[in-house]
């Protein structure tokens, strides 16, 4: 890395630079984003940590040498503080920093606003922080902004940024594919699945007689998912998945292509019961700090029904 950041807290990263460069290369690679450094630099807020001197895109900067990024306050930050209380259920966070934090999901829950004024997971995020911001004396509330998505009857992980300077770096992870961003899935299927470990390599597109529906098709998109039998029970599988590619329904589709669709998947099985999908781990590479990060969430409820919890060998697939 370029930059290596070497502290963080809600008003300034502190970084340094890993070999000679320019304000403008540094911010580039710090920041994951032309335009965002181009923003940051234009408003005089990377500044020398030796001598506190405004950087420019054009100043040098040694190697080894520290610099000092002032973090805006997010408009509305401090209304949240203020509020005594909130309306929405607090959002169970499995881990946190200063740039990003991981919730889980529940199943039936939005991720995002649908117009409908439903409660979504963003709102819980959003509860759960202003209970952290009063607990722990924080000078304002972050803005969690998800950085990926959950079918709404999908449970599970969900990623969101908490620092609008480094939501492009939390972008690139999710949307490079690149294999930086481990997904790892449970589902429980019809019938006897094959052992595995499998690879189904199947290109997804979208079904032209149904909007909702993707298919599998020539004219699709390389997709590619891993797949392991890990229990058989009652004529069902669980299986646990690694996303090689990012599709949308990608598990499902391909699932149901090989002959074992999910459980309660009514666009491509049978609508009895609820959705048997969920996003039971996340590994990454911080894009900000370069920490290994592994996550992992409790074993779902509605999972019991057919198969009790078990410690998941998440290697296996890669």
């Amino acid at each position: 890395m370029l930059a290596h950041v070497t502290n963080a807290s809600f008003t300034a990263v502190e970084a340094r630079a890993s070999r000679a460069c320019t304000a403008q290369q540094l911010a580039d690679a710090l920041l994951g984003s032309k335009t965002m450094a181009r923003r940051v630099l234009a408003e005089r807020r990377l500044c020398s940590a030796r001598d506190g001197r405004v950087l420019v895109g054009a100043s040098r900067v040694a190697a080894g040498e520290g610099v000092i990024l002032r973090l805006a306050t997010p408009d509305g930050a401090d209304d949240l503080l203020a509020e005594p209380a909130r309306s929405f259920e607090p959002a169970r966070i499995l881990w946190h920093d200063r740039f990003a934090l991981a919730a889980d999901k529940p199943a039936g829950l939005l991720v995002h606003g649908d117009g409908t004024g439903a409660a979504t997971l963003t709102d819980s995020v959003r509860a759960a922080l202003c209970r952290m911001a009063h607990e722990r004396d924080w000078p304002y509330v972050p803005v969690a902004q998800a950085v990926n998505r959950l079918d709404v009857d999908t449970s599970g992980i969900v990623l969101f940024s908490l620092a609008r300077e480094f939501q492009p770096t939390f972008d690139a992870l999710v949307g490079n594919h690149d294999g930086t961003l481990r997904k790892y899935y449970l589902a429980i299927v019809e019938g006897s699945f094959p052992r595995g470990p499998l690879t189904i390599d199947a290109p997804i597109a979208r079904d032209r007689h149904q909007a909702q529906r993707m298919r599998v098709g020539r004219s699709g998109k390389p997709s590619q998912t891993r797949v392991v039998c890990v229990d058989r029970r009652k004529g069902a599988s669980l299986v646990a998945c690694r996303l090689l590619t990012g599709r949308r329904h990608q598990i499902r589709v391909h699932l149901s292509h090989a002959g074992h669709p999910l459980l309660g998947d009514e666009l491509y099985g049978r609508a009895d019961g609820p959705l048997m999908l969920h996003a039971a781990a996340l590994g990454f590479a911080h894009p900000v700090t370069g920490e290994r990060v592994m996550l992992r969430t409790e074993w779902p409820e509605r999972f019991a029904k057919l198969f009790s919890y078990r410690v998941v060998d998440w290697s296996i697939l890669g």
